[in-house]
């Protein structure tokens, strides 16, 4: 590889490393809707995986956990160890090619990150991952109870339906945003490699 060609991929690999932190700082400032603009980076990291490799990939992350770390505080770059970047793999598998088995192997990433994301998300508060689930359950029956009760469940039954079947919630959570975040990284992923000029297997 010549020396033009590495300064060019290095370039690049540091532009996605800056959008990355704005889409981080954004989400810092207006946590509200900003929050989510850091869901977009794990399509990001596909473009990286498949225009220059795990390498390049590798490094990105590292330097991504650092400077999150750095500027945004603790509990932003556990979010992007048990969430982003592992989403960011999963996403450069599948999108490359989009076989059962790579889908298989995506949601067992998924389902892990939603496990991981509690429980150390929690620890790092200072708070322990029972009272965190506790208070999502709270959320939820108080935003969707009176659903529940034109069916027929009452909101303690939903309640408590909901706390034994704890860890299926979470892993099931997880699967469910990996693929949210899925499909939000296609337009990311496919204009990524668009712009620079090289295209590739793109699941239908």
């Amino acid at each position: 590889m010549d020396t033009r060609a590495k300064a060019s991929e290095l370039t690049t690999t540091g532009l996605l490393l800056a959008v990355s932190l704005v889409l981080c700082f954004v989400g810092v400032l207006f946590p509200t809707f900003g929050t989510y603009l850091k869901y977009l980076i794990p399509g990001m990291m596909a473009v990286i995986k498949t225009k220059y490799g795990y390498r390049y990939l590798t490094a990105f992350s590292l330097a991504l956990l650092i400077l999150v770390a750095v500027f945004f505080g603790i509990e932003q770059m556990v979010t992007g160890l048990f969430f982003v970047i592992p989403i960011g793999f999963a996403l450069a598998l599948v999108y490359e090619d989009n076989s059962i088995k790579n889908h298989l192997f995506a949601v067992v990433i998924f389902a892990v990150t939603g496990v991981l994301l509690l429980v150390v998300v929690a620890g790092v508060l200072g708070i322990h991952y029972r009272e965190v689930y506790q208070e999502a359950v709270e959320r939820f029956v108080s935003t969707f109870g009176r659903v529940y009760e034109a069916l027929g469940l009452e909101r303690t039954e939903l309640a408590d339906m909901l706390h034994r079947l704890m860890w299926l919630v979470i892993t099931l959570f997880g699967v469910v945003m990996g693929y949210i975040t899925y499909f939000m990284n296609k337009v990311v992923y496919r204009k990524g490699l668009d712009i620079l000029g090289r295209n590739a297997a793109f699941p239908s």
